[in-house]
């Protein structure tokens, strides 16, 4: 699946049912927790976090045999782990909010939860797993709207082929912002506030950043809220 569907994320249930949450968790298991647990009854109807396609990925034996596997795009997926009925099939098409199975304690479970997992890339931790809170503010956060018509959109990433430099670089002025790696790039991809142009070499880079800085044009109070989510996202 090469693009997300949606660029938006739900809670699968309210906050205040967390029993769990991602982190250190010494004295069981490997002694940390990848996922966030919910406590719920057995039954309970478990919404789609987000549109993607349902895998036949395998997952971890603790899971139990109805465990589900969403495929958002990007490298990231989503997991739910301890169900006591699925009610998706591998292949299928699954929309934010969409019932793909209910609540149980399959598995490995000292009791009725989902155990929610979000598997990517560039984890917040360092791990392969991300924390769900992370992950849904990531996704979620505003950013500064585009114009849907892909022409006119303000900012594009460039990726020097020479030297590597990954730049997201304001149309309008020719302003960069330095990008550490092709992980946040994709977050800003998928987030739809920027749109991912071909590597270039080092004449073409430098020649798409001057020709957009003769322009001369002001674009203050948008550039001032790039710098903002910038400085957050770091």
């Amino acid at each position: 699946m090469a693009e997300p569907a949606t660029r938006s994320f739900m809670w699968p249930f309210p906050e205040a049912s967390v029993t769990d949450d991602y982190g250190p968790r010494p004295g069981v298991g490997k002694g940390f927790h990848d996922g966030t647990d919910f406590g719920q009854p057995v039954g309970a109807p478990i919404p789609c976090i987000g549109d993607g396609v349902v895998t036949g990925a395998s997952i971890h034996s603790d899971a139990g045999p109805y465990a589900i596997d969403v495929d958002h795009g990007g490298g990231f997926h989503s997991q739910y782990w301890h169900c006591d009925s699925k009610r998706v099939a591998a292949g299928q098409r699954v929309k934010k909010g969409q019932i793909i199975g209910t609540v149980g304690e399959r598995g490995y479970s000292f009791g009725p939860h989902l155990h929610l997992e979000i598997i990517g890339p560039s984890s917040p931790t360092g791990r392969y797993s991300w924390p769900w809170r992370e992950f849904y503010k990531a996704f979620n956060r505003p950013g500064p709207e585009q114009n849907e018509n892909l022409t006119e959109i303000k900012m594009v990433i460039l990726r020097n082929k020479d030297n590597g430099k990954i730049m997201l670089i304001n149309q309008v002025t020719g302003r960069m912002w330095h990008m550490p790696n092709t992980d946040y790039a994709k977050l800003w991809e998928m987030r739809g506030w920027a749109k991912r142009l071909a590597d270039v070499p080092n004449n073409e880079f430098e020649h798409f950043v001057n020709t957009c800085s003769k322009l001369g044009a002001v674009d203050a109070g948008y550039e001032k809220k790039i710098d903002e989510i910038v400085a957050a996202v770091k």
